[in-house]
C-alpha cells in the first residue's frame, strides 16, 4: 500500500488553488490576491511596523518590503515615523485604499464563502486543523507562532 501524500504538500497544493479563487474573487477590483491579506490586516489593525506586519502575514521581510513599495507607489499605503521608536516606521492603508477595500469586502467575502459552504466539515474543525498545521510548520521552521486567521472583515 503506498504511503499517503504528506499533509503539508496537500495543503500547499490546496493553497495554490485557493490563491486562484482569491484572484478570481478580486478580479476587476485592482487589488491583487497577494495583497488582500495585507489590506485585511491593516484595515483591522490600523497601523503596524513592517516587522509586525510581516509576522502577522507569515511572510519574509523582503517579500513584505517589495509589496509595501509597490503599494506605496500607487498611494495605497502610507508610512510615518513610529513615535514609540524613532528607528522604525508605521504603515497603514491610505484613506482611499481603506474605502476601496471596504467596498470590495462584501462581494469578495461572498465568493470565498460560496466555496467554504462546499466543505463538509465544521468551520471550527477546519480552523483547528489549520491552526495545528501552522503550529507544526512554525515549530519545524524554528520560528515563533504566527498570528492565525487573517480576517477579511472590516473593523
Amino acid at each position: 500500500m503506498p504511503e499517503p501524500r504528506p499533509l503539508i504538500f496537500q495543503l500547499y497544493t490546496t493553497y495554490q488553488r485557493a490563491g486562484r479563487l482569491v484572484a478570481r474573487a478580486l478580479d476587476g477590483t485592482g487589488i491583487r490576491a497577494e495583497d488582500a491579506p495585507l489590506y485585511s490586516v491593516l484595515d483591522r489593525e490600523g497601523s503596524l511596523t513592517p516587522t509586525e506586519l510581516a509576522r502577522r502575514l507569515g511572510v519574509g521581510q523582503s517579500t513584505l518590503t517589495y509589496r509595501l513599495q509597490a503599494l506605496e507607489a500607487v498611494g495605497a499605503i502610507t508610512r510615518r515615523r513610529n513615535p514609540a521608536d524613532g528607528r522604525s516606521s508605521l504603515v497603514e492603508l491610505s484613506p482611499r485604499a481603506q474605502r476601496h477595500w471596504r467596498a470590495t469586502i462584501p462581494s469578495f467575502a461572498e465568493a470565498l464563502r460560496r466555496a467554504e459552504r462546499r466543505i463538509d466539515l465544521s468551520h471550527d474543525d477546519v480552523a483547528a486543523a489549520l491552526e495545528a498545521i501552522a503550529t507544526a510548520v512554525d515549530a519545524e521552521l524554528g520560528s515563533g507562532p504566527a498570528l492565525s486567521g487573517v480576517d477579511i472583515s472590516s473593523k
